[in-house]
């Protein structure tokens, strides 16, 4: 019996939070340019913040970056498709735009001879009660 309440404790892990999966892709639209979609998918409950929030306080925004190759310019802002929820949110205290459910980010590059592409997505996500830590994601795609 004293062994079974001493290995219990042990036997319980956290439940490790993790509701937003991505998918990457790529395709290029002309010579030299390209989209680059990366798309959330959320648990339930769960919200991701956009690209485009009006204030530098509150949430983390989403964020694409690329590492590689060098020769990577972006062409306008990051375009966003999904449900989006807009107005004052409890947690910040302040108006923010958000996203529940699946929500895609698009963003259009020039490239000279785009053999492949590495990049991360930065973001942060929360339900009604609590946020997680901004998390970052690494992608690596190749043109079709």
């Amino acid at each position: 019996m004293l062994l079974l309440m001493f290995a219990l404790p042990f036997g319980l892990s956290a439940q490790i939070l993790d509701p937003v999966t991505w998918d990457f892709e790529i395709k290029e639209l002309e010579s030299g340019k390209y989209e680059v979609k990366l798309n959330a998918n959320l648990e339930e409950g769960w919200y991701i913040y956009s690209a485009n929030l009006p204030s530098d306080e509150g949430p983390i925004p989403t964020s694409i970056s690329f590492s590689s190759p060098d020769n990577i310019a972006t062409i306008g802002k990051v375009i966003e498709e999904g449900k989006k929820v807009e107005g004052f949110d409890e947690l910040f205290g302040m108006n923010v735009i958000k996203f529940s459910s699946n929500v895609s980010f698009s963003q259009k590059i020039s490239a000279k001879e785009l053999e492949y592409l590495k990049g991360n997505v930065r973001f942060m996500t929360c339900d009604q009660h609590k946020c997680l830590p901004p998390k970052q994601i690494p992608f690596e795609l190749q043109p079709e």
